[in-house]
């Protein structure tokens, strides 16, 4: 059994790689541990910048000295879901768009993908999205607004 190295509540550092298209960089506190993949822990961290939140994995966390992030990042949830909504489970749901990088944008209430594979360099043109999983009206972050 692996040993979770960070716990939740503990402050963490990254400097994201060129290449991710990130560019929230600093400190963020766990939030939430995260089932493993091929026996990597994922960890949910939030910026204490701005708020948003993204998903890192052990093997790229470091504690104050640096991390890197998985391809993926949580968006802001602006409005939740109404109760009456029709809810599909997020595996089955589709993203809304996909573009031709490595970060997918996922929604901040489920984690559904909502925007797949964008690169550093492409936008969206809206500022909200609502989640077809759950419902839920996601804020895309300043950085992606066209």
């Amino acid at each position: 059994m692996t040993v979770r190295k960070f716990a939740v509540g503990q402050s963490v550092r990254f400097s994201p790689d060129r290449n991710q298209g990130v560019t929230v960089r600093g400190g963020f506190k766990v939030v939430r541990l995260l089932p493993g993949a091929a026996s990597i822990l994922q960890y949910r961290v939030k910026s204490q910048l701005d708020g948003h939140e993204c998903v890192v994995a052990k093997t790229s966390s470091r504690g104050h000295e640096g991390a890197s992030t998985m391809p993926t990042m949580s968006l802001k949830v602006t409005r939740p879901p109404s109760s009456a909504a029709d809810h599909r489970p997020p595996e089955l749901v589709k993203p809304l768009f996909r573009g031709n990088g490595d970060t997918d944008y996922l929604c901040g209430n489920c984690g559904s993908v909502m925007p797949a594979g964008l690169g550093p360099t492409q936008r969206v043109i809206v500022d909200a999205a609502v989640c077809s999983a759950c419902g839920a009206e996601n804020e895309f972050p300043a950085h992606l607004r066209a």
